[in-house]
């Protein structure tokens, strides 16, 4: 699903000078506003460790970040961002969709040594999560966010299609110039 160019009908983003909801600091935050009450506050940033190589489009962080601003923009409420510098455990993102139903995403990079191996793993442990998800819910909306363009990511995907239709979970892309694609749309019953 591309970017929409409009907001939803009777939607507005307010900016203002506030508390960021993820890093706690004071400074400039957007909110999504219906014109009578606030629905989700987003300040959507990596949290980045200083001298930590998480300048590289592709760190976990800046994935997690622009799915973020993505499902905002598709009209998602975010619920909730795991800090993925200080490796927080859970859900990488609890977003709710505009029809109501809960999102929960699994977000992985791509890694800067080992890659192949270390990618292989990274693969594995982010479809785990998803089986855990699903066995917390059945009814959650379940999805990958991975980095676009790396050959160990596209390699796979295509072999666990078939897991993707029954467990029910598409694929978000990000690419180096931070566009999202959805890998493979699914119907959610």
């Amino acid at each position: 699903m591309p970017f929409p160019t409009t907001l939803p009908t009777k939607q507005s983003i307010n900016r203002h000078r506030g508390k960021c909801a993820l890093c706690k600091k004071h400074k400039l935050v957007n909110r999504l506003s219906d014109g009578i009450q606030t629905k989700t506050e987003v300040s959507v940033h990596p949290r980045v460790p200083e001298g930590k190589g998480t300048d590289a489009w592709y760190w976990e962080g800046n994935v997690q970040a622009r799915v973020v601003s993505y499902l905002v923009y598709a009209g998602y409420a975010v619920r909730n961002v795991a800090n993925t510098a200080s490796r927080e455990v859970g859900k990488d993102i609890v977003a709710v969709s505009p029809d109501g139903r809960e999102l929960w995403v699994s977000a992985k990079g791509y890694p800067e040594k080992s890659r192949n191996v270390q990618a292989r793993h990274w693969f594995s442990g982010a479809l785990f999560d998803l089986v855990l998800y699903r066995g917390e819910s059945t009814d959650a909306k379940l999805a990958l966010a991975l980095p676009d363009g790396f050959a160990t990511y596209a390699n796979f995907l295509p072999r666990v299609d078939w897991l993707k239709k029954a467990m029910n979970f598409e694929v978000f892309c990000v690419s180096e110039d931070g566009s999202v694609r959805v890998e493979q749309e699914v119907e959610w019953k």
